[in-house]
């Protein structure tokens, strides 16, 4: 637990060379709920947990292409090195969890 110096707006973050991975506090004090959802990747959390979930299988389809395909992905006309999500993370990350994007909102902008 604490905040990412370099990216303290995500839920978790990593991408580090050590191998660190963050979890942001400031994101998790967040109020997320039934009647406070958040829009994760085209689906639809209603709980710390759920979001939990998404958030892990975002940060591990990033390990597999990282792993696995690094050239590959970063070598695509579609891939952004500030963005780090190629068109096989896109793949991937579908496939997996049915996530249509690679960002998370508030449904309602409730605090």
């Amino acid at each position: 637990m604490g905040v990412d110096p370099r990216d303290a707006h995500s839920w978790l973050s990593g991408l580090h060379d050590d191998n660190t991975v963050y979890v942001n506090f400031n994101r998790w004090k967040e109020s997320i709920s039934e009647t406070n959802p958040m829009l994760f990747e085209g689906s639809v959390c209603r709980s710390k947990l759920e979001t939990l979930a998404h958030t892990l299988g975002h940060e591990l389809v990033h390990a597999v292409v990282l792993n696995f395909f690094p050239r590959i992905d970063s070598s695509s006309p579609a891939y952004l090195p500030d963005d780090k999500h190629g068109p096989i993370f896109m793949f991937l990350n579908k496939r997996l969890f049915g996530h249509t994007g690679h960002a998370s909102r508030r449904m309602f902008n409730i605090d």
